[in-house]
Order: structure tokens, then sequence, then C-alpha cells
């Protein structure tokens, strides 16, 4: 991945992260001076019997184990905290090979996989494909900021549950794996 790509890549998150806890970007640039990023969260006001712990999203996981594949640890740690903090259990791996012999090893212990599409390795696409050999009934969700139609389309064929585009929001994340877990529970 070249650097413009991890740049572009750590701007979209910082962004997400920053969003969703209600704050704000804002870039500034000149020619021969630079660019100045500013970061905007909101003020609070820490009373302790406010209760800081993390609560779920209403709806949202009930406790389900997600097998999550995404190699660049940024996406990786953020992906796991709204997981967690979305009600669900969450197994990391760092590249796709990781995560088939993971599966094997464990593979019961899993309710959904969530991978990055373009991985070292092993692919997100060549993933699904081996998780699909182990088990044709786990649910399977790609994540990727820029998967073809045509892709799309071939790896459904395949096994593949659903789609969410990179950066996607806490709502957008935690809303489509209980999507996918509710349709897949209907199905069975």
């Amino acid at each position: 991945m070249s650097a413009e790509a991890i740049r572009d890549n750590a701007l979209a998150i910082s962004g997400l992260l920053v969003r969703e806890v209600g704050g704000a970007l804002k870039m500034t640039s000149a020619v021969g001076s630079g660019t100045t990023c500013s970061i905007y969260v909101p003020l609070v006001d820490l009373d302790s019997s406010v209760d800081e712990s993390p609560r779920p999203v209403s709806d949202a996981g009930r406790g389900e184990t997600i097998l999550l594949a995404e190699d660049e640890d940024m996406v990786a740690r953020a992906t796991d905290r709204m997981l967690t903090r979305g009600g669900y259990r969450v197994v990391r791996c760092v590249n796709g090979l990781e995560a088939v012999e993971l599966f094997r090893e464990r593979g019961g212990e899993f309710d959904l996989a969530l991978l990055d599409y373009r991985m070292p390795i092993m692919t997100g696409a060549e993933t699904l494909i081996e998780l699909n050999k182990l088990d044709s009934d786990m649910p399977i969700i790609l994540m990727s900021g820029n998967l073809s139609l045509a892709e799309s389309k071939g790896l459904e064929k395949r096994g593949l549950k659903a789609i969410l585009r990179k950066p996607c929001s806490k709502a957008e994340l935690i809303g489509k794996i209980r999507e996918v877990l509710d349709e897949s529970s209907r199905g069975n």
C-alpha cells in the first residue's frame, strides 16, 4: 500500500472516530505554508455519578462472536472497539490465512466472519472461499472501499452475505452485522 493510500485511510478513519463522539475535523491548506488539521471534540463534564462503561447499541450484539480479519492495526483496533461496545465478542486476525487456520481450530465458536477485502498473504475474497469450504452456513461480510459490482456478484455466489463500504460508521457496522446474523438465523 502506498504512503498516500495509508494517509488517506488514516484520515478517513480518524474522521469517522471524531464524528462518532460528536466532533468535527477542519482542514486548511495554503501553498508554501502546509496543511493544518484541527480536531474538535465535545467538552465532557466528568461527573463521578456518571456510569462510564460502554453501552451497547440497542438491538445490536447479543454476545455473538465475530471473527475479524483486518491487516491494518488502526482499523482493526477501531473496528474491534466498535463491535465490543456494540455487544459482540471479537477475535482478531491480521490476515486471511490466520483467519482460516483459526477457523479450522475453533470454527464452532464463531457466529460471523468480518473480512477486509485487501489483505496480504490471502485476500478477503480468498479467505471467504476457504471459510465457505469449511462451513457453507457461516455468514461472511467483506469490508471494502472499492469492490466492483461484478466482483461482489461473483462472491455472493460463493457465500458472501454482505459488503460494508469502508470507511463506515459504528451504526452502519453494527446494523449490518445484526441484519446478517438475523437473516442467517431465520434461514436455519
